[in-house]
């Protein structure tokens, strides 16, 4: 797809966790265009993720500024603004993957970010493969902590006024 457009750089690339289908597509991204900043999960133990393990050390290596995927992470655009609200500002959700030796597919899962995206005013929740309860602390804090601090970073969420949902996890009711 980003062939047809030309494009040649990426501002942002973001990976949401490192199942093969989330992430498959991905070496042609890294190996074609020359990426500024990519948002990806704190895996400690990269080497129980081979291919993951490869395009953070390729993006390492092409010089790519390597941000984690947390709640408060945001990007702000002249027409956009995008902001992370999961995993939790604790963190637990990595931890329990990472303090895993074998990690299941819900740890892999729940370290999967819930994005809102706000573009030219439409307002987007992008999912990826978190689970209920994530996206239930989600929604718990964003009417205290969450909204608050957002506010104070100068990004605005109205997650009540949500014009597209991508269905978390493929429509899973997990």
């Amino acid at each position: 797809v980003l062939e047809i457009y030309s494009v040649e750089k990426l501002d942002y690339l973001i990976l949401t966790h490192p199942d093969s289908e989330h992430i498959g597509g991905t070496r042609q991204i890294i190996e074609s265009k020359d990426i500024e900043k990519a948002y990806l999960p704190r895996i400690m133990n990269r080497e129980i993720f081979p291919e993951y393990d490869k395009f953070y050390k390729e993006l390492q290596e092409k010089g790519t500024e390597i941000k984690v995927s947390k709640a408060y992470e945001y990007i702000l655009g002249e027409n956009y603004s995008l902001a992370f609200l999961s995993p939790s500002f604790n963190e637990k959700e990595y931890d329990d993957l990472n303090d895993s030796v074998t990690p299941t597919s819900d740890e892999i899962d729940n370290i999967s970010p819930i994005i809102y995206l706000e573009y030219l005013g439409v307002r987007f929740v992008l999912s990826s493969d978190a689970k209920t309860t994530t996206e239930r602390e989600m929604l718990l804090n964003y009417k205290g902590a969450y909204k608050k601090i957002y506010q104070e970073l100068g990004v605005e969420i109205d997650l009540e006024s949500v014009d597209f949902y991508l269905v978390a996890n493929h429509g899973s009711n997990k």
